[in-house]
């Protein structure tokens, strides 16, 4: 297999492809018929780990995207920066593992950040995304140990005897600010019987309807039209918010705990684990991380392939000689033709698409 598409996103075109469900399914069929697959594959239903080396680019993403398709999973992958963690997850996603989720960026209280507590949430609840991107700095995050944040969650339902006063006294008492009119998270507003309130771990805030002290609604509204959409039975939510939650836990006691509240382990995905390694120096409980993922059979994968590695290699090369230079694009894939059965071509935008159309037209008939 050669030449992935370079780095981006969603926002990219094929010069001769345009569906992405298409794309997708024609580069995964690539990748599983090489050699190397069928390794990492063997190596992960015995239950051991596996390594993979000349995965280049997006083909990270469509190795991955791959595994999860094939049932394995969930993966934790971990990503040197955010920069590569955030173009790993957008590469999952556009070949195939629609689910595929990045870790907020690192706060100094957690329990404060809608984000953390929206991720947190989801995860308690036993909601895994298929793919959690995990950037270093992120990975060791301080977070508030599961206990404490299940003794913020709150439950209401329809017809539920809770008046007004009981439950802003609640939401008051988990930092949860008193306004005229919610907007944001970690606010709340009562007005009459009508009971407004946002809490940080979810993304959208309700509105409870009483007829006297008995919840007669429960729904969900637009902070800024105010109009109530759809209606909920019940709602079970993680307030957040308020002092800060004792912050003696990471993101190991959510994804893999084996508690009632996490039965799903994910596995690890470490991507470029020397350079892991090496931003792991000097960061407080980075090594202690790293080390105990060590333990759980996972997958370690590279951009270049070492002569003497036992990693699986997939043979996917840079685009980089690409860069600056089109004219020469030409030449080089007539070159390149001669060896490999299929070239697919990837452009940033529609602009640049034209472009290389335009230039290849002489040297590449039209399909």
């Amino acid at each position: 297999m050669t030449h992935p598409p370079p780095r981006g996103g969603e926002g990219h075109s094929s010069s001769r492809l345009h569906d992405n469900g298409g794309m997708a399914a024609g580069l995964a069929k690539l990748l599983r018929a090489h050699p190397a697959y069928a390794r990492v594959l063997g190596a992960l239903k015995a239950g051991m780990g596996a390594k993979a080396a000349g995965l280049w680019g997006s083909s990270q993403g469509l190795f991955l995207a791959a595994l999860v398709e094939e049932g394995f999973g969930p993966f934790l992958a971990i990503t040197a920066g955010r920069e590569e963690g955030e173009s790993l997850a957008s590469d999952a996603r556009l070949f195939g593992c629609a689910g595929a989720a990045i870790l907020p960026e690192p706060e100094e209280d957690a329990s404060r950040s809608p984000e953390w507590m929206r991720l947190l949430g989801r995860l308690l609840g036993g909601d895994f995304p298929p793919v959690l991107v995990a950037p270093l700095a992120s990975l060791c995050q301080a977070l508030p140990v599961p206990g404490a944040l299940e003794a913020r969650v709150l439950s209401i339902e329809t017809g539920d005897e809770r008046p007004p006063a009981e439950v802003a006294a609640i939401l008051s008492a988990a930092g949860l600010l008193r306004v005229p009119v919610v907007s944001a998270p970690c606010e709340f507003a009562v007005r009459g019987g009508v009971l407004d309130f946002f809490p940080a771990g979810s993304e959208t805030p309700f509105r409870l309807d009483y007829l006297g002290d008995e919840i007669e609604t429960i729904a969900e509204f637009d902070p800024e039209t105010q109009a109530s959409a759809g209606r909920r039975e019940r709602i079970d939510v993680l307030l957040g918010g308020g002092e800060r939650v004792g912050g003696g836990a990471t993101l190991l006691d959510y994804a893999f705990a084996g508690g009632e509240s996490c039965k799903i382990k994910y596995v690890p995905y470490f991507v470029e684990p020397e350079e892991i390694g090496n931003r792991a120096e000097g960061r407080a409980g980075a090594a202690e991380i790293l080390a105990a993922l060590a333990e759980r059979p996972g997958v370690s994968i590279r951009a270049l392939a070492a002569p003497d590695s036992d990693a699986a290699d997939f043979g996917v090369r840079s685009l980089t000689r690409f860069e600056g230079s089109l004219v020469e694009v030409a030449s080089i894939l007539r070159d390149l033709s001669a060896r490999v059965p299929r070239i697919v071509l990837f452009a940033h935008n529609e602009g640049e698409e034209a472009r290389i159309r335009g230039i290849l037209a002489d040297a590449i008939p039209p399909e």
